[in-house]
């Protein structure tokens, strides 16, 4: 599951938001900004979720001080209050992949606009160069060579993952809960994609290889 972290200094907020959330993502919750950033130095999260009326660092100073860490330049924040003014949301968009949320949206809204931004910032870093291959996550494209390549998004998405995995065995698990995040999906599937995504990029100087025991890994070609 993708990991969130949620800041509010009301203890029932954390823990609605907490029941709310927590059967689709790790939930981590935090009464002030500073538990938080003393927490990132050995955690790791998806995405923010900050109230914005806090004491001592209020949401946006708060996440001013996240965003100078380079590990999280552009992970998702959503700013959470019950101010229905336009300046606040204003001021919330100022933010690079930021948005708003009010105390009224309801769970299933706030649990599929957090899964868009996490999957759209999974497809928004620089490009990854692989050997001969080139993946544009801005684009969410890959050539080999120098020619784009068909891929299908189940495709790009193992592409990708490998790419930021080199040399990693990954399990089957793993990559289906990766790729299919939340849902029932029959494992065998993967094999299915990862036989068509080989026969697109046969010309790359790298490969997936797959192991009953060690599950799978990207090599370079000997």
């Amino acid at each position: 599951m993708n990991a969130i972290a949620y800041v509010d200094d009301d203890l029932h907020n954390l823990k609605h938001y907490k029941e709310m959330l927590s059967s689709d993502f790790n939930v981590d919750t935090y009464l002030n900004g500073e538990k938080l950033l003393e927490s990132m130095n050995h955690q790791s999260y998806d995405c923010f979720v900050v109230d914005i009326y806090m004491p001592q660092l209020n949401g946006f100073e708060l996440v001013k001080v996240i965003r100078n860490n380079q590990k999280y330049k552009r992970t998702p924040v959503f700013f959470v209050t019950s101010s229905p003014e336009d300046e606040i949301k204003i001021q919330s968009y100022n933010f690079l992949a930021a948005d708003f949320l009010d105390r009224m949206t309801k769970r299933d809204e706030l649990v599929a606009r957090i899964k868009n931004r996490i999957e759209l910032n999974r497809f928004s870093g620089e490009e990854i160069r692989v050997g001969n291959l080139c993946i544009i996550p801005s684009k969410v494209e890959a050539s080999l060579a120098g020619q784009r390549l068909n891929l299908t998004l189940i495709e790009y998405k193992i592409l990708h993952f490998f790419s930021l995995n080199q040399s990693v065995s990954l399990s089957k698990q793993e990559l289906v809960e990766y790729l299919w995040p939340n849902e029932v999906v029959n494992p065998n599937n993967l094999n299915t994609h990862i036989y068509n995504l080989r026969q697109k990029v046969e010309a790359w100087d790298h490969e997936i290889i797959g192991d009953r025991k060690k599950g799978f890994s990207l090599l370079q070609k000997s």
